[in-house]
């Protein structure tokens, strides 16, 4: 019995003389002379010797033996019936596929089940894999993994299979500050939506599709979370300060022809 090569044909070479020491048994193999052949007639006329490596035209195959003695070749034994069978067992098929995710990918068996999947070779980072469906987790974006399954049947097989993680989504955006709030810039994926987090219990508005803040308090500080909506979205806060509006106050002091004026808040501007 052999296992058949990935093609499955049913068609596989035999080394016949591998018998051989079965056959004789206990008996002095220099003695002897064993042969074999197809069918019992060419075994008994000696007719056709099969010649290893052979390779068998049926699945089981029947085998025949003759037994002479050396010098003596009117001293021989044919087995009647068959002394063994050329079997050649199909080969597993290690076929499968793998679909990337977010943070590693999934497994697909298209051949035979029941195998176990590992990594070849063995990841550095923390990637792991589970053996029995073949799903990685905890892949890092856009890198690029290997993976082997095998069958455990009786003629098992192993294939491998590379893929690449899927790349996660950029949340990077800054925040300008204005005087009423805060201007938004992505730097990273587009697309995405602003939200405050928390949200302000003052009269502060955030546009979910720019980022723009606007009815802030002067001076007030507010988080703002970017969420990319690509099909590994990411998530990413800023903190941005309101700009301190400027103070008007000032004083006038009345004169005999009019009046002095005294800054008392910003000083800088005009009259």
């Amino acid at each position: 019995m052999v296992c058949d090569d990935p093609s499955n044909d049913g068609f596989a070479q035999f080394n016949l003389e591998s018998q051989t020491p079965g056959i004789l048994g206990a008996q002095i193999p220099t003695d002897f002379i064993v042969t074999y052949y197809a069918s019992f007639t060419d075994a008994d006329t000696s007719t056709g010797a099969l010649v290893s490596p052979y390779t068998n035209t049926g699945n089981p195959q029947p085998i025949y033996v003759r037994i002479e003695r050396v010098g003596d070749p009117l001293c021989n034994n044919v087995s009647l019936t068959p002394a063994f069978n050329l079997i050649i067992n199909p080969s597993d098929d290690a076929s499968f596929t793998m679909t990337p995710t977010c943070d590693g990918a999934t497994a697909t068996v298209t051949g035979t089940p029941g195998g176990t999947f590992t990594f070849n070779p063995v990841p550095t980072d923390a990637a792991v894999i589970d053996s029995v469906t073949g799903t990685v987790t905890g892949g890092t974006s856009g890198v690029s993994y290997t993976v082997e399954y095998t069958t455990t049947g009786i003629c098992p097989l192993s294939s491998t299979q590379t893929f690449n993680v899927l790349i996660t989504d950029d949340a990077s955006f800054t925040m300008t500050p204005t005087c009423d709030g805060a201007t938004a810039t992505i730097t990273g994926t587009p697309g995405g939506t602003f939200a405050f987090n928390p949200v302000p219990t003052d009269a502060a508005v955030i546009n979910a599709a720019t980022g723009t803040i606007t009815g802030g308090t002067s001076a007030a500080t507010y988080t703002v979370e970017y969420t990319t909506s690509g099909v590994c979205p990411a998530s990413s806060v800023q903190n941005v300060t309101v700009l301190t509006s400027d103070d008007p106050s000032f004083t006038m002091t009345p004169t005999c022809d009019g009046a002095t004026a005294t800054v008392t808040g910003t000083l800088g501007g005009t009259f």
